[in-house]
């Protein structure tokens, strides 16, 4: 998606704060561009896959990211994962059936089962130092 804007970029605003975009992400509604955070305050979390509002349908928050429901799919086969139904996995912050997951190669799911250990002793760590 690109849209063609005439004149100064820097006229290209958001239309609830009126805040240059000067190169950042912005979303549309309605044929209206925001900001980021004005998109979230007035329409809910964009989806991650189609950038659309989530704000009246089922979502789906998982990795910091938001997705319809039906778009939260498995980023190797495109099955939809409904979080109750279906077991995903995490590579690199996109979920994974099991399925999919199990064809990785071997010292690839090593590799990730050692970062997932050092990254919950840390957070044991941090909690611990907070006490």
């Amino acid at each position: 998606y690109q849209r063609r804007v005439r004149g100064h970029p820097e006229h290209f605003v958001c239309a609830h704060c009126e805040r240059p975009f000067a190169g950042e992400r912005f979303y549309e509604n309605n044929g209206m561009a925001y900001c980021e955070p004005h998109y979230k305050k007035l329409f809910g979390d964009p989806c991650f896959y189609c950038c659309q509002s989530t704000h009246n349908a089922a979502e789906v928050s998982q990795f910091g990211k938001t997705w319809c429901e039906d778009h939260f799919l498995c980023h190797g086969c495109d099955i939809v994962l409904k979080k109750s139904s279906v077991k995903f996995l995490e590579v690199d912050l996109q979920p994974f059936c099991k399925k999919c997951y199990g064809k990785l190669p071997e010292e690839y799911k090593k590799r990730l089962k050692k970062l997932y250990e050092l990254v919950e002793k840390r957070k044991d760590k941090s909690k611990h130092s907070k006490k």
